[in-house]
């Protein structure tokens, strides 16, 4: 087994027996200096299983710092909200939400950003912005993106129509 491998396997798994920290040490018995993977916590364990990621833990109701909790909660958006969700802003915004990937992609900035776009007043707007390009022919091949609009809120310092100056 090469070294990559055995860094791999201590950063990844962990000893089958006690659940402990595995290491890579040279063998002290060979007289050819092989390196092994073994339990510092006790030589004569054998065997290695997969570290139990933060998400695992949390399904079986193990106690987990409540940032952690946060973000795995985040990122397991159930699909059916996600649909709803995708439904109601294509509702909500017809011109701009024309595809579900587009819809999909808005919703997921949106989380990541933690801005909500189905409230009213809506903290974000999605926003067409078409482009057209003459190709070679005379063709003209039109290009649609979305882009998100924060509207300006009542806290806002600046306002349409003010003069931004430096100094």
């Amino acid at each position: 087994m090469e070294y990559e491998e055995m860094k791999n396997i201590v950063a990844t798994q962990v000893c089958a027996q006690c659940g402990g920290e595995l290491t890579i040490r040279t063998n002290p018995v060979d007289d050819t200096n092989n390196l092994e993977i073994w339990c510092p916590h006790n030589p004569d364990h054998h065997g290695y299983v997969e570290r139990e990621t933060y998400t695992q833990a949390m399904r079986r109701g193990e106690e987990i710092h409540p940032a952690i909790v946060s973000a795995i909660e985040r990122k397991m958006v159930p699909k059916d909200d996600l649909g709803r969700a995708m439904n109601l802003l294509a509702l909500r915004y017809p011109n701009a939400i024309v595809d579900p990937p587009t819809a999909a992609l808005f919703i997921m900035d949106c989380a990541r950003l933690d801005i909500d776009p189905l409230i009213s007043p809506a903290e974000a707007v999605p926003i067409p912005f078409k482009s057209r390009k003459k190709k070679s022919g005379g063709q003209v091949e039109e290009k649609v993106t979305v882009q998100m609009i924060l509207p300006r809120t009542a806290g806002s310092p600046w306002r349409p129509g003010d003069v931004l100056t430096s100094g």
